[in-house]
Order: structure tokens, then sequence, then C-alpha cells
């Protein structure tokens, strides 16, 4: 969660943490606008052995977007889900 003079706006370190951070901002009424930022895709990284990250990403309705080299993984792994217009 971050706290500015003006406004609070919520975000947490991960996908569940956030939605905890939405559902309980929910509970006491309807937020301010602009409390919450939505972005026109989510994604998710992770190392590509890591089975059981990419099937929690798939049970929400994320694909598969590309994996990709880099030093600290050997290879990551990349899905997305786009919001819906």
């Amino acid at each position: 969660m971050l706290i500015t003079e003006e406004k609070v706006i919520f975000g947490g370190d991960s996908a569940k943490e956030s939605y905890e951070l939405y559902k309980d901002a929910l509970q006491c009424g309807v937020p301010e606008r602009g409390a919450f930022v939505f972005y026109p895709a989510l994604y998710s990284y992770c190392k590509y052995t890591n089975e059981a990250s990419i099937r929690t990403a798939e049970s929400i309705g994320m694909q598969f977007d590309r994996e990709y080299p880099d030093e600290a993984n050997g290879m990551t792994h990349v899905s997305v889900i786009y919001r819906r217009t």
C-alpha cells in the first residue's frame, strides 16, 4: 500500500496480497476515485522450472507469453492476462 499526502493507493507485493487489500477496502464502502490503479495487463515472472507458479498463473486465466534467458534463473517464464474491456 502506498500512502501519499493526497490519497492511499493500494497494491501488494503479490497478486494475493493486492486482492486482500482491495477486498478489505470494498467492505468499507466505495473507495475514492484513484485509490486503485488498474493496468491493461498483469504479468507473472518465474523461473521456467517453477511448475507450481506456472500452474497458479494458469489457474487464474493467465496464458504463456514468452521465455527469455537471464543470469539469475537461467530462463524466465512469463505469463500474462489482459484486462477485459
